[in-house]
């Protein structure tokens, strides 16, 4: 009987759950490769009925073409497994070494074959350190077993480091034995990928498979690459005859060519990015902590989640969806991790949504102590304490002015406390802004909110942000209430009813009150505007309804800081200042030794302790979002690329991406003499369409953008920016700003008819199959004629549909986030003539996490957090 733990054990989940319908996330497969259609495995049945090549002669020398081995320097094997039980027979007499965590099969090969093999267990910080850091732990042992990348972290020993290893004095005469089954999911594989290097190094014996590449583990193919022949040929004497079956080699008659093998990597191409998408949204989810790899899988921590990884294998595995526990890796604790595949972008946010739901039935119970934690240790090991169940926490960051910084302390408080453990969540009773987010059930919140939901790892959520204001002009602001649009309000209009919001407010605080540790809740203004205090339902009122404690923020980059901050507390009542934890002076630009002395001038006015200075720091700003605050004139580089920064821009944050790029230049402009040298301008969004193409007219702007796009200048119009390139739009009610009708750009053949009903939702995006994550909000209707050119396609659970228009030079797009991607980067800036242009392979997503996690760095450097660590711990 097989002692092997394996992904992809369907008959025995089938088994197991009472039913056949699964989604496969426990084997490590392609998802993007499909590796013959019905017609062809029909005609290689045939040979079932007769014996196969009995030396696989042809798969030898197609294999030696395809990774340019000498045939006389490879064995082709049933699989990779094959492969390690035969070179595992080589080496009965010597002391094996196997670097753990590790498939279990490395030993028990060596088992097989009469040989104990000593483990040499690497701590999760280790993981990812090269291996001449600790590559002396090998020194006792003759032959070493790697893993490349390694299965199941994923983490890859490269090829530079691996070398520097094998020339130190430790490391002489030694034996490798490297597993590269899943080096062609490795970003720039070929040159991580050993086998170039077999005859500088004959010492290492390189074991490959085709099954996880190639996307046929039915099939069991893989090969033994080696320069030495002496092994090679001792290995052929081992392998029996007929160990490649007929149909296996009538699929690499077919298949396993040159082009064939071209074209399987060209599959492999969205992985990396669908990878750090799916470790984002698996990271926001409550105490699940995401082991970055390089591999097409993830291993997941699910320790902070009170649940062992058999019981959400289990409830997974009842819902459809199989992933893999710890359980077949030798050095990993079995109920602590789950391994999952990256598998294609629906299926990927079917599993994080099915997770959603597991990690909500959780038991109840407190989170992990907010323990001190050694400068030394990665975020993954960060030591986990035992905290009794409890009221929730809420922390409040309130400001002394607006754009003192409140969002950028609650973010960073956020991603501090989700560091050390904490369930937090982030809340923000009101909020005014044109740049917004779009949840998973199509909501609308600000982009503050869902920035913090992400450096918290949650999925954003409406009841984050519960009203949200989006001003549009003369009418006022668009009111949208948990999510969904409920018209336009004036000022006066809005505060009184002020009461009945507050109701859909507190509702959402109790349901966090139920849900979470901590709560933090941003501010919007000055706590202290005294003509809005008794109307004022984003301050105080939520931090005095769940009886919490309150930071304090002040601007030092507009000057006054002292009278901002002794200015505000004289105005708070006794009984709001007994909540004060504290006070922090943000973005200070100079030397930080000249405000040393702060807290001692402060003494004397305050009660509130003084936490400290926090530095700006440019390379820490997520996103801007205030209504009065627009994005950064300029960043970056090289050639220009144009924004229009319109009146009533809004989403501004769809240039972001471009700042991950090299030899481009982001320049935000108003006037027409500033697309002069543009070699590409982009139309952003706007809350108020026909308003901003009546602003383009009467400032020049719009001649000056279709004299461009006649010249041949790309043009590129996103949401509202994209109907204003039409021929004509028709506002009739006033549903997206000021009534009436206007001429378009006329250069894009399209029509637009705006209509109360807003259009919300987050969809896949896909261009020349690359696929990412973007999002819709518009409230028009865009006709394109028949026999135009997609910009691209969308998916949004109701079936793919064509999206947007290309017109030679010209595209128009109703999706936010549409340059998030590179290749879409790439594809424009090559259209602008931009040739030095280099689009980071890196997701924003990722990005933005390091910038979280950053943000939460510099607070623990320059502030003293003992006071906000004692009140959450109580």
């Amino acid at each position: 009987m097989s002692h092997a733990v394996h992904g992809g054990r369907i008959e025995a989940a089938a088994q197991e759950f009472g039913r056949t319908d699964f989604l496969d996330f426990s084997a490590n497969v392609n998802p993007f490769w499909r590796p013959a259609d019905a017609t062809e495995w029909s005609n290689w049945l045939d040979g079932i009925s007769r014996y196969p090549e009995p030396d696989a002669s042809l798969i030898r020398e197609r294999l030696g073409t395809i990774y340019g081995v000498g045939p006389g320097r490879l064995l082709p094997t049933a699989g990779a497994i094959e492969g390690l039980y035969l070179v595992a027979r080589l080496f009965t007499d010597r002391r094996v070494g196997i670097v753990e965590p590790a498939f279990a099969d490395y030993a028990r090969a060596f088992e097989a074959a009469g040989c104990e093999p000593s483990r040499v267990l690497l701590s999760p910080e280790r993981w990812e350190t090269p291996i001449p850091a600790w590559g002396k732990m090998l020194e006792p042992y003759e032959v070493i077993v790697l893993g490349r990348p390694n299965n199941p972290t994923g983490t890859l020993q490269g090829r530079d480091a691996l070398v520097r290893a094998a020339g130190a004095p430790w490391a002489q005469a030694k034996t490798w034995i490297i597993d590269e089954a899943f080096i062609e999911f490795v970003p720039d594989h070929e040159r991580e990928s050993l086998l170039p290097l077999l005859e500088r190094f004959p010492s290492v014996i390189a074991v490959r498979s085709l099954t996880k590449s190639w996307a046929i583990p039915g099939l069991r193919l893989g090969f033994v690459a080696t320069a030495n022949g002496g092994w090679l040929a001792r290995l052929e004497k081992m392998q029996p005859p007929w160990s490649i079956n007929a149909v296996a080699q009538a699929w690499a008659r077919h298949q396993l060519t040159p082009a064939g093998w071209r074209e399987m990597l060209e599959s492999l191409r969205p992985l990396p990015v669908l990878r750090a998408e799916l470790a984002a949204e698996l990271g926001r989810l409550p105490g699940l902590r995401v082991h970055p790899g390089t591999a097409n899988f993830l291993l997941v921590d699910v320790a902070r989640t009170r649940r062992h990884a058999s019981e959400i294998y289990r409830a997974l595995g009842r819902e459809g969806l199989l992933v893999r526990t710890g359980e077949g890796f030798y050095g990993l604790n079995a109920d602590r991790y789950i391994r999952v595949a990256v598998r294609r972008p629906e299926e990927n946010r079917r599993l994080v949504r099915a997770l959603v739901t597991v990690l909500e039935d959780a038991p109840a119970g407190g989170g992990p102590a907010l323990t001190a934690t050694p400068a030394a240790a990665p975020a993954s090991v960060r030591p986990v304490g035992p905290r009794r169940a409890k009221e929730m926490k809420a922390l409040g960051v309130l400001g002394t002015s607006s754009n003192s910084g409140k969002s950028w302390v609650a973010t960073a408080l956020c991603a501090w406390l989700w560091r050390h453990g904490v369930k937090v969540a982030p809340f923000k009773a009101q909020n005014m802004s044109n740049n917004s987010y779009v949840t998973l059930d199509g909501g609308e919140i600000g982009r503050a909110q869902a920035a913090q939901a992400e450096a918290c790892r949650l999925l954003p959520s409406v009841r984050m942000n519960p009203i949200l204001l989006k001003p549009s002009g003369q009418l006022g602001s668009q009111l949208v209430v948990l999510g969904r649009a409920r018209g336009h309000v004036k000022a006066g209009d809005y505060y009184a009813i002020t009461d009945q919001l507050w109701t859909i407010v507190s509702d959402a605080l109790e349901h966090w009150r139920r849900t979470c540790d901590v709560l933090v809740l941003e501010g919007a203004g000055s706590p202290v505007e005294l003509n809005l205090a008794t109307r004022d339902i984003v301050n105080l009122r939520p931090i005095r309804h769940l009886d919490g404690r309150w930071l304090l923020v002040s601007d030092i980059e507009r000057g006054g800081v002292f009278a901002q901050i002794v200015g505000s507390w004289k105005l708070l009542s006794p009984a709001d200042r007994a909540g004060a934890l504290g006070v922090i002076v943000n973005k200070f630009r100079g030397d930080l030794s000249l405000f040393a002395d702060a807290g001692k001038y402060l003494a004397p006015h305050i009660e509130a302790p003084y936490l400290g200075v926090l530095p700006y720091r440019a390379d820490l700003q997520p996103e801007s979002e205030d209504s009065l605050c627009g994005a950064a004139e300029e960043h970056g580089t090289g050639e220009t690329i144009a924004w229009v920064r319109f009146p009533h821009s809004s989403n501004s944050q769809d240039c972001n991406a471009w700042s991950l790029d090299q030899g481009v230049r982001i320049r935000w402009v108003t006037k027409p003499d500033e697309l002069a040298q543009a070699a590409a301008i982009v139309l952003p969004g706007s809350k108020n369409t026909i308003a901003d193409l009546r602003w383009l007219r009467e400032n020049g702007l719009a001649e000056a953008v279709t004299a461009a796009a006649r010249r041949g200048v790309p043009v590129a119009g996103i949401c509202g920016g994209y109907q204003m390139l039409g021929r004509q739009l028709a506002d009739p009610e006033g549903a997206a700003g000021d009534a009436g009708d206007a001429p378009g750009l006329g250069l894009l053949p399209v029509q637009t008819r705006f209509c109360p009903e807003k259009e919300v939702r987050q969809v896949e995006a896909v261009w020349k199959d690359f696929s990412w994550a973007a999002y819709e909000i518009h409230m028009g209707r865009t006709d394109v004629p028949a026999g135009t050119e997609a910009l691209l396609r969308v998916r949004n659970g109701a079936g793919w549909r064509e999206e947007g228009i290309r017109c030679e030079n010209v595209w128009g797009t109703y999706l936010h986030g549409v340059f998030e991607s590179p290749v879409v980067r790439r594809e424009f800036a090559a259209l602008a003539g931009i040739t030095n242009h280099r689009a980071a392979e890196m997701p924003w997503r990722t990005h933005l996490l390091r910038i979280y996690d950053g943000m939460a760095d510099l607070l623990e450097e320059h502030l003293n957090l003992e006071g906000i660590r004692r009140y959450v711990e109580a």
